[in-house]
């Protein structure tokens, strides 16, 4: 293969492309719609993270009931986490991707509707969070497959690639509780529900219509161990990934703990004003998004 003459130690770029994914360096359409998709479905996630213990405290209110839920979805994410690399491997990163997000669809839909029809129980939410819990636990992943192949290998755009997708999730972090939260008093917790099934839709339409078939396609035939047991002794055998493991665990062990004890907290001493409890989710990722936005300025000024 060839490549266009480039400044002394430059990353070779291919003829008429860039690192970034078309000429010029501009994000090519398939890549925009994988941001876009991304934004769009953790937007309503966001949002349900405040609905559906607000829901629960609207109804019994009971904090532990709240929590018990919220631990449901959760949980399929740390126990199956491993597992989502194996799918991807099977299904490809872009098949990976609609297939979660058509199936949440209907997923988070049964709640406003079996809620409507007076016959949504406890037990039935906990089965319905937690296969949420289980479909999302590949998409995050796959995202970042299909972003990486969608560019060049060089590593600085890689890092600005991954920070941008951090950015898009923190972003929705911040907007999503907080649009949740002047949303419910206004159309009712489950019309916030209905809508976070609507972006499941929309963004599993837009990456089959916006990405082509066969981008970020099942490797099979991949060099090297494949299977779950693989990829946990490679993990648990790099000294670096390992520790860095550990740190994810117990960061992601405290945030979830917090992110749960705030809608709980407005509902108990600020009167049910979901507001509040929107807000209060918020600045989680308002903090995020600017470590997230740091992130991406620092990866195209640090030598990689």
């Amino acid at each position: 293969m060839t490549f266009a003459a480039t400044r002394p130690g430059a990353a070779p770029v291919p003829p008429g492309g860039a690192p970034n994914g078309t000429p010029g360096g501009r994000p090519s359409r398939a890549l925009t719609a994988v941001y876009a998709a991304g934004a769009v479905t953790a937007l309503g996630t966001q949002m349900t993270m405040l609905a559906l213990p607000w829901l629960v405290l609207e109804t019994t209110g009971s904090a532990t009931r709240a929590g018990l839920v919220f631990a449901a979805q959760v949980l399929p994410m740390a126990l199956l986490g491993f597992v989502g690399g194996e799918v991807i491997q099977r299904l490809g990163a872009r098949r990976t991707m609609v297939v979660s997000d058509l199936a949440r669809a209907p997923v988070v839909a049964l709640v406003p509707l079996l809620q409507t029809l007076g016959a949504l129980s406890l037990a039935a939410l906990v089965v319905i969070v937690a296969a949420l819990g289980a479909l999302a636990v590949p998409y995050h992943a796959a995202q970042r497959v299909l972003a990486m192949e969608l560019l060049s290998p060089h590593a600085r755009s890689l890092a600005r690639a991954n920070s941008a997708l951090e950015g898009v999730q923190h972003g929705s972090a911040f907007a999503g509780p907080a649009l949740a939260g002047a949303l419910i008093p206004l159309m009712g917790t489950t019309s916030v529900i209905w809508l976070d099934a609507a972006t499941f839709a929309f963004s599993g339409l837009l990456l089959l219509r916006r990405v082509p078939a066969g981008t970020g396609g099942a490797k099979g035939s991949a060099a090297g161990p494949r299977g779950l047991w693989a990829g946990v002794r490679h993990l648990c055998g790099d000294w670096f990934l390992s520790r860095a493991m550990l740190s994810t665990v117990v960061f992601g062990l405290m945030l979830r703990t917090l992110m749960i004890t705030m809608p709980v907290l407005a509902f108990v001493r600020f009167e049910g004003d979901a507001r509040v409890g929107g807000l209060l989710i918020a600045v989680l990722g308002a903090g995020g998004l600017v470590g997230s936005v740091a992130a991406y300025v620092l990866a195209a000024r640090v030598a990689c």
